[in-house]
């Protein structure tokens, strides 16, 4: 399985920080459900080359901590209603971020860093 060219990915000891978006050829869906479902088809192909499962480690004795930049600060609620139960789950930390994004086509990208629970 080949990890997505556009992810920056570390894995050194027990910390794993990754940093997800859209993938260029999808950019151009400006609707944000189409570039959530994206991200997390990214997120689903990276969690599973890492081995953590479907769910990118969750229940699974990681800590998780996401960051989400959006574009439009008007599109929370429809990103937060999207991302809870698919990829936020109790016990997660989810900061949210009003950001500029580096690609002008994206709304949203998606921060991860997942630690060992000890």
């Amino acid at each position: 399985m080949k990890i997505p060219r556009f992810v920056w990915l570390t894995l050194a000891a027990a910390l794993l920080p990754l940093s997800v978006a859209a993938a260029p050829a999808t950019a151009n869906l400006r609707a944000i459900p189409a570039q959530i479902d994206c991200t997390l088809d990214n997120l689903r192909l990276i969690s599973r080359a890492c081995d953590l499962g479907e769910q990118l480690g969750a229940g699974g004795g990681w800590g998780r901590h996401f960051k989400v930049y959006l574009r439009h600060a008007a599109d929370y609620e429809a990103a937060s209603a999207a991302l809870s139960g698919k990829l936020f789950f109790a016990g997660d930390r989810v900061t949210w971020l009003r950001s500029d994004i580096c690609r002008a086509a994206l709304t949203i990208e998606i921060e991860a860093t997942l630690v060992a629970v000890r």
